[in-house]
């Protein structure tokens, strides 16, 4: 298994990548992390920076924990800005 760390500013095309390199059907074969999905409500993206921090520590607790399943997942991809 092999572990993406993305990096990049908001719009750069991380979230593009992802589905150009590991597409987005059923038979995914990447998993990934990402804070936006924190922020996402009834299918529409609020996002709301008093909770940035929420968003990013659950991700962040999500990747740790799936890093340290053995899995058939192809890989891990960290889906976020990564600028700190």
């Amino acid at each position: 298994m092999k572990i993406w760390i993305l990096r990049g500013l908001p719009g750069s095309g991380k979230s593009r990548w992802v589905e150009d390199h590991f597409g987005l059907e059923e038979s995914v074969r990447a998993e990934v992390f990402s804070a936006d999905d924190w922020h996402m409500f009834d299918g529409v993206y609020k996002f709301d920076p008093k909770k940035s921090g929420y968003a990013h520590d659950e991700c962040f607790r999500a990747f740790m924990m799936a890093a340290q399943v053995e899995k058939v997942t192809e890989a891990l991809v960290v889906d976020n800005t990564n600028t700190t």
